[in-house]
């Protein structure tokens, strides 16, 4: 089909550039002349004809149009038929232009109806891409939460969703799996898609426990400002993994950079004033410094209540 179509277009091109080549015209004769145009005119459009009746019939993408259950494409297709029709009827009617119109619109229809009726193996290989990039995501996340689970005490409210969301990934990878060893990776991803925003979400309800955490009540500032540290950690350690499982842009990161720097200048400067015996001032300078800890992770795409 491809060297047909060449043949074509080199025809036309042949067709196109003739009169350039042609000899100059007797001016005594101008009605054999105009006639040869016109014939010129009429051989071209004709080619074009044979070429979009080609493709119509020929090309695998409107082959693959033909079998879709997509509306949009069915209808782009009895289009682009209903306007080839057209043209060959005005060209039989001898109105070159019209036909040439029509056939051009054709041609746009075919390159739509292709951009809509993709090739199955391409599609196929940019989905089991995609599955592998989501299925690396999901396995992080899986990670993250196993790696948490060893530092949470038994009787910490944190370990039931911690639990949960380990179960949940569990089941759905293994569902994911299934579908993609059957090659159907669009359901594949979905799954994992789901197994990956769930845990982002539970990172969230986390992090709102994490804030709860200020009702405590201390019986020393020594005793408040200890526990304002281990809160700042916490959400210190949430950066590289927020970098890792949201995959933020450049720009986004940077930005993000800055509130972390910020943060750790805070720090600094609490644990100086604590050093100094002065840790109800610590405390609120370590507070702040965790702010800006959580504004780097909301620029990164994760949720961090107030």
């Amino acid at each position: 089909m491809t060297g047909r179509a060449a043949a074509l277009y080199f025809t036309l091109l042949s067709l196109a550039v003739a009169p350039l080549h042609a000899e100059p015209q007797v001016p005594a004769a101008p009605p054999v002349a105009a006639g040869a145009a016109k014939q010129s005119s009429r051989e071209v459009i004709q080619q074009k004809l044979q070429l979009v009746k080609m493709l119509l019939s020929q090309a695998t993408a409107i082959e693959r149009a033909a079998g879709s259950d997509d509306p949009a494409i069915n209808q782009q297709s009895a289009a682009a038929l209903a306007l080839y029709a057209k043209a060959n009827s005005a060209f039989n009617e001898g109105d070159m232009a019209e036909a040439e119109k029509l056939l051009d619109e054709v041609l746009r229809l075919i390159t739509d109806i292709s951009r809509l009726a993709p090739d199955p193996a391409k599609v196929e290989a940019e989905q089991r891409a995609r599955y592998a990039e989501v299925l690396e995501n999901v396995r992080g996340i899986q990670i993250t939460y196993q790696e948490m689970r060893k530092d949470i005490s038994p009787g910490d409210k944190q370990l039931s969703v911690i639990d949960a969301n380990l179960e949940r990934t569990s089941v759905l990878l293994n569902q994911a799996q299934a579908h993609a060893k059957g090659n159907r990776y669009k359901e594949a991803i979905f799954l994992l898609d789901n197994a990956y925003t769930a845990g982002v979400s539970d990172l969230n309800i986390l992090m709102g426990s994490a804030v709860k955490s200020y009702e405590l009540k201390f019986n020393s500032p020594v005793e408040e400002f200890a526990h304002e540290v281990t809160r700042y950690h916490s959400y210190e350690e949430l950066i590289p993994i927020a970098y890792a499982e949201l995959k933020p842009g450049e720009g986004n990161i940077k930005l993000s950079e800055s509130y972390v720097q910020e943060s750790r200048n805070g720090r600094d400067t609490a644990l100086k004033q604590a050093a100094g015996g002065d840790h109800q001032t610590a405390i609120g300078t370590l507070q702040e410094a965790t702010k800006r800890l959580q504004t780097a992770l909301r620029t990164l795409g994760l949720t961090v209540p107030e």
